[in-house]
């Protein structure tokens, strides 16, 4: 070899770290939908307005009977899914083109066990709520500020008649981004009230939508399993209509003796500490962005703590603990840094940030917990994902799977 040449090192764009980063977090979680997850689905108006029964009326309503049909909910479910995906990867390609110190709190994100968790998750109704508010996001500079504040209480009504649970999850994500649209941190007294009226009328409606609920009684729940077995072409998961027995009272009852036992409260440890990392990370952008603001700061954190409301409803800790870290990426880095117009800040791109970055993304891609319904995520080279596709190539395993 000519000693006078020199080798050198290929210079990888950021995007290309952000992208493979978020490439591997998909490929540890993903997998095809559950039986929860399709059976939801299943769920529509014919016995009464029920919560929950949106989709499963649309579906239904368009396809007819073919609506039972585990291919037919598969597909909506990936073509909901790979919009969200979308919107990531455009949001993100956004911020790069802002400033390429985004590349660390996007790395940040996309190597957390919240992100793997959301791929694991799916087919479930939070990632529709996540679509309606990337959605939300993304008209952000589209429209006016009367149609962006009409549209969040569309969307909350949406969210609300999805699942109740919804509401929790991203509406914190949405109050935030009405009140920057309407002005933010530098609203004027009539900008205050005007965002008040918005949020006044969307309490409103959603009182009105729950008022509107039937609930289910034991019979019913009978009755539809057994409609919908006979419908569908695959095992609908009985339990799943048990959940809406008794609306919040029996919900409150369940949580009650949930939080009995000791073993809720490990789990709880373990995926608090599994997502600890990434919350002081975006909870620290937060706090320097926020500046000598104290008003800022709390509002901001308010907006992002919504999740967390979900301890209270349901038994998902890790699920409500994933998208706390979502939410406080969304509003500390999304609609704070991308949809105003402040510049990047020097603290995403000083030597420690980097290498708190670095050093949270990987103990996020050693993590290991068992997610909200059981699955862990995997780990190169992801061992079970080829034996399956060689299973479907040598005819001997069915695709897509059944739930």
């Amino acid at each position: 070899m000519n000693k006078n040449h020199t080798l050198t090192p290929p210079n990888f764009h950021p995007r290309f770290w952000v992208f493979f980063v978020m490439a591997l977090s998909i490929l540890r979680g993903f997998r095809f939908p559950g039986g929860w997850a399709t059976t939801q689905f299943l769920v529509n108006y014919d016995i009464g307005m029920v919560r929950r029964g949106l989709w499963g009326e649309v579906l239904s309503s368009l396809f007819g009977l073919y609506a039972y049909k585990y291919q037919l909910i598969y597909a909506v479910i990936l073509i909901n899914y790979c919009a969200c995906i979308a919107l990531l990867v455009y949001f993100s390609r956004k911020l790069l083109e802002k400033s390429a110190c985004y590349a660390a709190p996007l790395v940040v994100f996309f190597s957390s066990p919240a992100f793997v968790a959301f791929n694991d998750s799916m087919g479930y109704y939070d990632q529709v709520g996540f679509l309606f508010t990337l959605l939300f996001l993304r008209v952000f500079d589209a429209l006016s500020r009367r149609a962006y504040g009409a549209l969040y209480v569309v969307m909350l009504a949406v969210l609300a008649v999805t699942h109740e649970g919804q509401v929790l999850l991203w509406g914190g994500v949405l109050s935030l981004a009405l009140w920057l649209k309407m002005g933010g941190w530098q609203s004027t007294p009539a900008d205050v009230a005007r965002t008040a009226g918005f949020m006044l009328l969307a309490v409103a409606v959603l009182w009105g939508i729950n008022a509107s609920f039937v609930d289910f009684t034991a019979e019913q729940t009978v009755e539809l399993n057994a409609m919908a077995g006979q419908l569908a072409n695959f095992p609908p998961r009985a339990d799943y209509f048990g959940f809406l027995i008794g609306g919040t009272t029996r919900t409150r009852e369940n949580i009650i003796d949930f939080w009995t036992y000791d073993s809720s409260w490990d789990f709880l440890l373990v995926s608090a500490l599994l997502h600890l990392p990434a919350c002081c990370y975006f909870v620290y952008i937060i706090m320097l962005q926020s500046g000598r603001n104290p008003l800022k700061l709390c509002a901001t954190l308010a907006f992002s703590l919504t999740p967390l409301l979900m301890y209270f409803f349901g038994f998902d800790l890790n699920r409500w603990n994933s998208y706390l870290v979502i939410a406080l990426f969304l509003n500390g880095i999304i609609c704070v840094q991308l949809l105003q117009p402040a510049e990047p800040q020097a603290y995403l791109v000083n030597h420690k940030a980097i290498m708190a970055a670095l050093f949270i993304s990987i103990l996020s891609m050693n993590s290991h917990n068992y997610f909200f319904d059981g699955y862990g995520p995997k780990y190169y080279p992801y061992d079970s994902n080829i034996w399956y596709m060689r299973n479907v190539m040598n005819g001997t395993a069915p695709f897509p799977p059944l739930p």
